[in-house]
């Protein structure tokens, strides 16, 4: 039996405030062989790590696009493919 995925949430006051501002990011992240090692979940700004990289949504990585994180899964985008991580 597999354990349980962990997820950490946070507790803000002002979303908006709290939401981090999109960024590029210098080390290439490939769409194949990307590796989700954990989900810090929040309404007001989530973050996962991604091949040891603190990412948020909207991210950018060589071209390859942060484009949803929700409290178990990331979904990434590269030049028109998407491909959904999960914690396993």
């Amino acid at each position: 039996m597999l354990p349980q995925p962990m997820v950490v949430r946070a507790r803000t006051t002002d979303a908006g405030s709290n939401a981090p501002a999109p960024k590029t990011v210098a080390q290439p992240v490939k769409l194949d062989s990307a590796k989700l090692q954990g989900i810090l979940y929040s309404q007001g700004g989530s973050s996962a790590i991604i091949d040891g990289q603190t990412l948020h949504q909207g991210d950018v990585i060589s071209g390859l696009h942060v484009i949803e994180i929700t409290p178990t899964t990331v979904t990434l985008e590269y030049k028109g493919r998407q491909r959904k991580l999960s914690l396993e």
